[in-house]
Order: C-alpha cells, then sequence, then structure tokens
C-alpha cells in the first residue's frame, strides 16, 4: 500500500498535462523507480544494524526492523510498476507483451550474471566491512522476481482470457468460473513440477560438468533461479484471479476487485486472512511429506499470504475509490491511508516480536531445563537500551 501511494504522488507530479497518456505514466514510472532504486538500498543499509542485532528489543529498534523488511517490497513494486507501464505502451496485445516479457527476463538473468551483483550479495550476506551502501544498490535485481512474475503472468494469462472470450463458446459467469478453474489447476500443476525438477538435488556427475562447463553452468543456474522466482508469483496470481473469478465475478456479478464494493472486498479479505492463516498453520506442521507435496506446500503458502495482502489492497483501493466520490483529494486519502495503515502494522509487528521473544525464552528456558541446546539466543541477554540507528 505504501508503493501504491508512492506511486500516486509520482503520477500526480509527473502528469501534468492531466491527460494520463501510457506516455506519462511510463514516464513517471521511470523516473520512479530509479529513485526507489537508489533510496530504498541506502535505507536498507543505515538500518541494517537493527536487523542484525537481535538483542535490541526496545520500541523504535522493532519499528527500524519493521521499515527494513519493508523495503525489499517498495522496490520490487516499483520494477513491477515499469512492467506495468511498458504493457500498457504496447497496448495489451499478444505478441508486443511476449517481446517485453522476454526482454525483461533476458534483463534480470544478465543483472545477476553480474560480477558486482554477486560480490554484492556475498558481501550483504557475510555482513563485513564489504557490506557498504554501494552494495546494496547493486543487489538490487534481487528484488525483479515480481516484475519478471507479473510480466509471464499477463501472457499467460491470454490463454483463460482467450477461452473465456471465444464468441463459439457460452457466455457465462459459470463458464468462466471454470475454465479459470483448469487454467488455475494446469498452471499450478505446471509450476510445481518446474520447481521440483529445480529443487532436486544434482549427482557429482552433473557437479563435475559444471565445473568443466562453467560459464554455461552458472547461466543455467540463474536462470533457474530467476525462473523460479517468477514462477511462484505466477502461482500466486493465478491462484488469486481464480479467487477474485469465484467470488466477485461469480457470486458478486463484477468484473474485476476494482469495480466490486469495498464492502465486499473487505468480506473476502477478511475471509481469506482466517481461513489462509488457518491452512498456513496446518501445513506448515505437517511432516515427513513427499518432494511434490513439499514444494506444492511451499508455494501454496506463499501463494497465499500474497494475495492476503492484495486483497487488503483492493479493499484500500476501493475504499478510497468509493471517499473519492464524494471528496476528489486522491492524494491526500491515500497519504492519511498510508500512515493509519503503517501505524497499525508496526504496532502488530511489535506485538508479533514481543511475543515471538516470549516463546523463545520459553523454549530456551525448557532446553536448558533438559540440557538440549537450540541455537536460539536468550532474551535475557537482550539489552533493551543499546542504540542500533
Amino acid at each position: 500500500f505504501t508503493a501504491e501511494t508512492f506511486n500516486k504522488f509520482t503520477l500526480l507530479l509527473f502528469e501534468g498535462s492531466g491527460n494520463n497518456s501510457a506516455e506519462d505514466a511510463f514516464f513517471a514510472r521511470a523516473v520512479y523507480v530509479v529513485l526507489i532504486s537508489v533510496v530504498a538500498p541506502v535505507a536498507s543499509w543505515a538500518l541494517r544494524k537493527c536487523h542484525q542485532d537481535e538483542s535490541n528489543v526496545t520500541f523504535i529498534a522493532d519499528q527500524a526492523r519493521f521499515i527494513e523488511r519493508c523495503l525489499p517490497m517498495l522496490i520490487a513494486w516499483a520494477w513491477k510498476d515499469i512492467v506495468v507501464a511498458v504493457l500498457r505502451l504496447t497496448s495489451f496485445h499478444m505478441l508486443p507483451e511476449v517481446v517485453a516479457t522476454l526482454i525483461m527476463t533476458f534483463l534480470a538473468v544478465a543483472s545477476h550474471l553480474l560480477p558486482c551483483y554477486k560480490s554484492a550479495i556475498h558481501a550483504i550476506a557475510e555482513r563485513g566491512k564489504d557490506d557498504t551502501v554501494c552494495a546494496h544498490i547493486q543487489a538490487v535485481p534481487r528484488h525483479m522476481g515480481l516484475a519478471v512474475g507479473f510480466a509471464w503472468n499477463c501472457v499467460a494469462s491470454w490463454v483463460p482470457a482467450y477461452v473465456q472470450g471465444h464468441p463459439v463458446l457460452p457466455d457465462s459467469r459459470l463458464y468462466k468460473i471454470i475454465v479459470q478453474v483448469v487454467y488455475y489447476v494446469v498452471v499450478t500443476t505446471f509450476i510445481t513440477w518446474v520447481c521440483l525438477r529445480f529443487d532436486k538435488e544434482e549427482d557429482e556427475a552433473m557437479l563435475e560438468e559444471r565445473a568443466l562447463l562453467s560459464a554455461l553452468g552458472r547461466f543455467t543456474e540463474t536462470w533457474q533461479n530467476v525462473v523460479a522466482d517468477a514462477a511462484h508469483y505466477v502461482y500466486g496470481w493465478a491462484q488469486l484471479e481464480t479467487l477474485n473469478e469465484f467470488f466477485f465475478g461469480y457470486l458478486m456479478q463484477c468484473e474485476d476487485a476494482r469495480q466490486c464494493s469495498y464492502q465486499s472486498n473487505f468480506a473476502l479479505a477478511l475471509t481469506t486472512t482466517i481461513i489462509f492463516t488457518r491452512l498456513t498453520n496446518v501445513w506448515n506442521s505437517l511432516g515427513h511429506l513427499s518432494g511434490w507435496n513439499r514444494v506444492a506446500t511451499e508455494l501454496m503458502v506463499k501463494a497465499m499470504s500474497l494475495n492476503v495482502g492484495w486483497a487488503w489492497m483492493n479493499f484500500c483501493a476501493t475504499a478510497i475509490a468509493a471517499t473519492m466520490a464524494n471528496d476528489g483529494k486522491a492524494a491526500q486519502l491515500y497519504l492519511v491511508s498510508m500512515a493509519f495503515a503503517w501505524c497499525c502494522m508496526s504496532l502488530l509487528h511489535r506485538k508479533c516480536q514481543v511475543e515471538r521473544r516470549m516463546w523463545q525464552g520459553h523454549v530456551v528456558a525448557q532446553a536448558k531445563f533438559h540440557n538440549l541446546h537450540t541455537g536460539l539466543q536468550d532474551p535475557a541477554s537482550f539489552r533493551p537500551s543499546r542504540p542500533c540507528v
């Protein structure tokens, strides 16, 4: 929601002509993605001590960690928005979309192959003296998975859209939801199979072959990582589109979520939050899963967490749109809503951190009582007065 608010302000600043053309949107989003790709890594570098030092349990330190964890999504959303602007320039035609998606994928793979990117990722992971501002900026391509996934999802969505809108076939809500469910099953099965193939451990012969052909091996590994990252988002959007088609299209008789009332969006957001949270707890507690079920569960859990956030964002957008019908002050409404959302999420994050430390202390105490080693830090050793920013 913060990314959406920043994007709205950028569009207001750069769309001076007021015609909301595709060119204006592309220019505004291009400027925004450049700014956020510099500002967010700098902020992440500045807040890295809070992320690394879990012994600081002050409210300010927890808020700094909360901001630091939100920054990657700001970058990812900015790159996703630039993809939206590019596809809008193509008028969402099939062939230009495919070309733009292939170019975006190539850029993502090429950026991951750069030596500066690999050294930056290593420096950030090591948290040593090489963990600099430049390293965080050079590591920006690791957040391009959302953009690549969105582009491929737009291409893949042409299939159900074509079948649903074919003039020979029946034009009914029931038929559309059947097509969407079939599409969801096919896409999720294919993505699960692909991720399972990538997830299998390589044997010694393959490792030796990659050592002999190191350049090709690095390219293959990087390509697999980019594809697997993007596939998670395609999986998530397939789930979201199926859910929206059933609830908003079939039950509520709306074209999409943003064209339905904010009351219906709130009902879906609340329902998915409760049900998906329960399912996540159940599935995460399952053990001894087969390879297929393990990968399918991981994909499903990630997709549900993404779609819960998307459902709440749709509610916020429709609630603001309903208010704008009477007020019309879009920028002010988004700004006030963002501030309110940040306050609520900050307090919720603080409460979750306090609860997590209490459970961690309980685990450590029980482990000491039974002479077990957990690898967890004893909360009794935390230093609440030590600053990190």
